[in-house]
């Protein structure tokens, strides 16, 4: 049932159209004859439409409409008006009316008006209903409203205006010259889910934030924000920039008690009070840049950017790369670990006054110097199921902890020197072989060390080094056992003398080559002949 009120000072035509209204069932008719009546039934009853005369006495429909609007009233309207008020009715759709029609009119003219402001009434109620559940969904989402608002204070410049009709709506103040940014995170995010699941873990989440929230509200200047799930923002805001003690109070109780009750630990990053609305994100920055030295001080600790920038920023042990790059190539394990104990000792001792730029460029700088190791080697780089050779620093930046970097830079520069051994010792065999081949193709010529290397575009120094390693002889040790081994045949199936055999195998000097021969075969050439 919709109400309706016509609002006519001539008798006859408002009780006419009154009796036209009325055959609608789903119409509950009032009746007014001027302004101020039609206002004190408003005032009484909830009426959804209105037919309106323009002209009447006392106060007109035109004045009605006006206080309705400036008591922020809405009604469906509908306006009664003669050919010589037009300007007038024209007035009255500024103010909200949906239509009109000019008298005289005629009970059809009452039918169809009545229609269309009761399919006008309908759809305001729908418009309504579905504006008051996005109201219902606003206020059930406000935290995440209050949110986006913080972002945009960091990202978005906007005018006082703005600010201060956003706050109003969020029921916040920030009415002081100075900002300071308290960002808490709850320390080893992946560790928890782990161990408790999903589940448990966002029910911790809610326990710390509304523990947070409980110290937050009896704390004046301040504003919780929860970012995302285990971050949280305090905004501290005050005339008196030193006034913050009762922030660093609330927040060591609650790192105490979350670690002694939940038996989970929070970090808090603390920027600088900075002056002016403008600095927040300045302050927000130093924050998260403070929460960065966890990886040096551990988690469950209150970390404040100005107490990082007074520390000595201790330097790190010297790294020499070129050293560090040729025992790398050298295979020098033991000294290679030696180096890298030698640097994180350092670590380790400076860790509360270092500086974590130094630290991050050092493990760099450590794992740049492999990648080098294995590109002047010529080592294939392909990606593995251990190591990302492409971009190991991916995940070197998302370690969180001195230890896990400590970890994982040393395992890193193991699965290079192992990388870097494999792949030589799979080249090194077809090397030798290929060196093995040219030796016995060319055994008789006067063959070095220098010319086979040479051959196979290697350095002397390298290729002996390999050659050594895989044969257990020096390159000069094997030729001159396959040129024994064909003497040993000449000896067995030819007539020609031992020196003529000497120079047949690629010795210039056959006293020389009968040494030689019998320290390999244990009797002199002449000997070896006698025996058979």
């Amino acid at each position: 049932m919709y109400n309706i009120l016509v609002v006519e000072d001539e008798q006859i035509m408002r009780e006419g159209i009154e009796e036209i209204l009325k055959e609608n069932k789903n119409l509950n008719v009032y009746t007014a004859r001027n302004g101020q009546v039609a206002l004190e039934i408003i005032e009484n009853n909830n009426i959804h439409g209105m037919i309106l005369d323009i002209r009447m006495p006392k106060m007109t429909g035109i004045e009605l409409l006006k206080e309705l609007d400036r008591r922020n009233k809405r009604i469906e309207t509908i306006i009664l008006s003669g050919h010589d008020e037009f300007e007038y009715a024209k007035e009255a759709m500024k103010y909200g009316a949906i239509d009109y029609i000019l008298k005289p009119f005629t009970p059809a003219d009452v039918s169809y008006i009545s229609e269309k402001l009761l399919c006008s009434i309908v759809a305001k109620e729908k418009k309504d209903r579905e504006i008051e559940q996005l109201r219902e969904q606003i206020e059930k989402n406000k935290s995440a409203i209050r949110e986006r608002f913080f972002y945009d204070l960091l990202n978005k410049g906007m005018s006082q205006e703005i600010l201060q009709e956003k706050l109003k709506f969020l029921d916040m103040e920030l009415k002081g010259e100075f900002y300071q940014v308290f960002v808490i995170e709850i320390d080893d995010e992946d560790q928890i889910i782990k161990l408790k699941n999903e589940e448990n873990y966002q029910i911790i989440v809610m326990s710390v934030y509304n523990r947070l929230k409980n110290y937050v509200d009896r704390i004046e200047y301040c504003e919780l924000f929860h970012l995302s799930t285990n971050i949280f923002v305090i905004l501290f805001n005050n005339n008196v920039p030193e006034n913050n003690d009762a922030v660093y109070s609330a927040l060591e109780k609650l790192l105490t008690e979350v670690r002694e009750q939940l038996n989970i630990s929070l970090s808090v990053g603390v920027g600088e009070i900075l002056k002016g609305i403008k600095h927040i994100k300045t302050s927000y920055n130093q924050a998260l840049h403070a929460l960065k030295y966890k990886i040096l001080l551990g988690g469950g600790n209150i970390i404040n950017i100005w107490d990082l920038e007074k520390s000595d920023n201790t330097p790190i042990a010297d790294f020499n790369e070129e050293e560090f790059i040729s025992k790398i190539k050298l295979n020098q394990t033991d000294e290679v670990m030696k180096l890298l104990d030698d640097i994180f000792q350092s670590v380790k001792k400076s860790q509360t006054s270092l500086n974590l730029y130094s630290l991050n460029l050092i493990c760099m700088r450590i794992i740049t110097a492999c990648l080098v190791a294995l590109e002047e080697t010529k080592t294939p780089m392909e990606d593995t199921s251990e190591t990302k050779w492409s971009n190991p620093f991916n995940d070197f930046f998302k370690l969180k902890t001195l230890d896990e970097i400590i970890n994982w830079t040393s395992k890193f520069v193991i699965n290079c020197m192992e990388h870097l051994k494999r792949n030589r010792d799979k080249k090194s065999k077809s090397t030798i072989e290929h060196a093995k081949d040219i030796i016995h193709k060319n055994f008789k010529k006067d063959l070095s060390l220098a010319d086979i290397a040479g051959a196979l575009q290697l350095s002397k120094n390298y290729f002996g080094q390999i050659f050594k390693e895989q044969m257990g002889l020096t390159v000069n040790e094997y030729i001159n056992m396959v040129r024994i081994k064909k003497a040993k045949e000449l000896l067995e199936n030819s007539t020609l003398r031992v020196y003529e055999i000497a120079y047949e195998v690629g010795f210039n000097d056959h006293h020389y080559f009968s040494s030689v021969f019998k320290k390999i075969v244990g009797v002199s050439p002449t000997e070896y002949r006698e025996l058979l």
